[in-house]
């Protein structure tokens, strides 16, 4: 494994929800990092594919395609609930992964979101 230093990045609707620099540790394409709440991440990515897992007192996993619908997950205690994402822009590099996707109810975008990891 090595050691990276990283930027996590996150908005929804235009709010910043997430905007810290840390230490991560890489192997392959696979990098895990904590924030300063306590949560843990997993981010593992491929040519077109970024999928995220947020565990600590809640859980969520969140499994981006480019250009593709698919679905995520949100766990609090016993209660988990799956929603519908459609991710709009997509670009994954050596150096940066970005995502701008939409959380959807049926055919109605619910939110929209940014995400942005960047080896710094």
């Amino acid at each position: 494994m090595e050691n990276v230093k990283i930027h996590w990045y996150l908005a929804v609707d235009n709010d910043i929800t997430a905007d810290f620099k840390t230490n991560a540790r890489q192997k392959g394409h696979r990098i895990y990092f904590s924030d300063e709440e306590g949560f843990r991440y997993i981010v593992d990515y491929d040519t077109n594919t970024i999928y995220v897992e947020r565990n600590g007192l809640t859980s969520t996993k969140l499994r981006l395609i480019n250009h593709q619908s698919s679905e995520g997950s949100f766990q609090s205690h016993q209660l988990t609930f799956t929603f519908k994402i459609l991710t709009t822009e997509m670009t994954i590099s050596d150096r940066c992964l970005k995502a701008e996707y939409q959380m959807m109810d049926q055919q109605a975008v619910t939110s929209r979101h940014r995400l942005v990891l960047e080896w710094i």
